[in-house]
């Protein structure tokens, strides 16, 4: 009988044993699947993670999974899906490690403020696949070009420098140059600035954000035009697009629109990931210089306007 018993413990503790050996790998096998899918947070202004665990195993049938998901229209949510009812996905295809996808025209109507999150979102959700080496986006099977008409060609998570996914924020702090007008409103002067700062904000937004405030420095002001709305500030390949409402053309008087633009753009490209800066007013991003009549247009550092 004790022999019995002893057979029937011991058979009762391999079979926990093995239950809980299942029940680990299972774990794992979950959490190993899991995915982030990448959305456009509630402002508009970058993108937030939503985890995800895809039905589908196999790469290219999980592509589409995926796919689907970001064009899936959520209602009661706090993000927002990054491609649009009126874009369509004509096709997707991939060969040797590079993922092709081809969209309707309405592409081509993205501000550049969506579109560069849209790519952003998409690419860093894709880039999550297994055997996924690059993504290529084409419109109407023509490769996707950038504002200069060059082509942009395969993408991947490097080719998008900010981690618009990171965590839970800490409190940090930088040391940034920024350049604010003289107030006379014809120069401009470069002040190091130590700020404390969420990381869950992008550098960038940070330090538009600084520019208009005042400096608190006497003989100084912000260049910005009081009252200016910053629409959104999103950083793509080296370029940030810094999208403003139209309150950036009212400049004081005596003040040179010159010194407005280039405090942005000397302040940006002080920053290591940054070498141009696209300016956006009223969502017109035609390259246009800064002495014409308007501002919207592609700039890169110039210090002509700053004094010592």
């Amino acid at each position: 009988m004790k022999t019995i018993m002893k057979k029937m413990t011991c058979l009762l503790v391999m079979v926990m044993l093995f239950s809980v050996f299942l029940t680990s790998c299972s774990k794992k096998e979950v959490e190993g699947s899991g995915i982030k899918l990448y959305y456009l947070n509630s402002q508009g202004t970058g993108l937030t993670t939503i985890d995800y665990s895809p039905v589908e195993t196999q790469p290219k049938a999980q592509v589409g999974e995926l796919l689907e998901q970001l064009a899936l229209q959520k209602e009661d949510v706090d993000y927002f899906t990054p491609i649009s009812k009126d874009i369509k996905i004509n096709s997707y295809a991939l060969s040797e490690g590079i993922l092709t996808i081809d969209f309707s025209p309405e592409y081509e109507n993205l501000t550049v403020t969506n579109e560069a999150l849209l790519r952003a979102a998409v690419v860093k959700t894709l880039m999550q696949v297994k055997t996924v080496k690059g993504v290529s986006f084409t419109v109407l099977s023509q490769p996707l070009l950038d504002a200069k008409g060059v082509e942009v060609g395969s993408m991947t998570d490097d080719s998008f420098l900010f981690d618009y996914g990171r965590g839970q924020s800490q409190t940090e702090r930088a040391t940034l140059v920024l350049y604010y007008a003289t107030e006379d409103g014809n120069s401009l002067k470069a002040i190091r600035r130590t700020v404390h700062y969420s990381n869950a904000m992008p550098m960038e937004q940070i330090v538009v954000n600084n520019l208009a405030e005042a400096p608190g420095r006497d003989g100084l002001m912000s260049a910005i035009p009081e009252g200016t709305k910053v629409m959104s500030v999103v950083i793509n390949e080296n370029t940030c697009y810094v999208t403003l409402d139209s309150g950036f053309l009212n400049f004081p008087e005596g003040e040179l629109r010159e010194v407005a633009v280039y405090s942005i753009v000397n302040s940006l490209c002080e920053l290591d990931s940054i070498s141009k800066v696209q300016i956006i007013v009223n969502n017109e991003a035609e390259v246009i210089p800064v002495e014409s009549d308007r501002v919207s247009g592609t700039y890169e550092a110039d210090k002509t306007y700053v004094i010592e």
